[in-house]
C-alpha cells in the first residue's frame, strides 16, 4: 500500500501519505509486515484506538486489557496463526 499507493477515497490515505513523506527523509528503509499474533499488544491498543477520542493519549501504566498479552510476551508464550491453505 505504501509502495504502490491507494486511491483518494481509501480510509488510510492520509496515514499512507505521511509514511511516504517520512520515507523520503531516510537514505534507506525497510517495511515489514508483522502478524498481529506476534504483536498482540499493538493489535489490542489499535482496536481500542478506534473507539477513543481523537488526540494524544498518554498511558503511565499498561491498560488492563493488555496485561495478559504482555505477560505472554515476557514468558515467550507461543501464539498460533491459522492460515487458509485453500487460497
Amino acid at each position: 500500500m505504501v509502495k504502490n499507493g491507494v486511491d483518494e477515497v481509501h480510509p488510510l490515505k492520509t496515514i499512507l501519505n505521511c509514511c511516504s513523506f517520512l520515507q523520503q527523509k531516510f537514505l534507506s528503509f525497510d517495511i515489514r509486515h508483522t502478524y498481529r499474533e506476534v504483536n498482540a499488544v499493538a493489535d489490542i491498543l489499535s482496536k481500542d484506538g478506534l473507539q477513543a477520542e481523537a488526540g494524544v493519549h498518554v498511558m503511565l501504566h499498561p491498560p488492563p486489557q493488555v496485561i495478559n498479552s504482555l505477560l505472554d510476551d515476557l514468558c515467550e508464550f507461543p501464539r498460533v496463526r491459522i492460515v487458509n491453505s485453500e487460497v
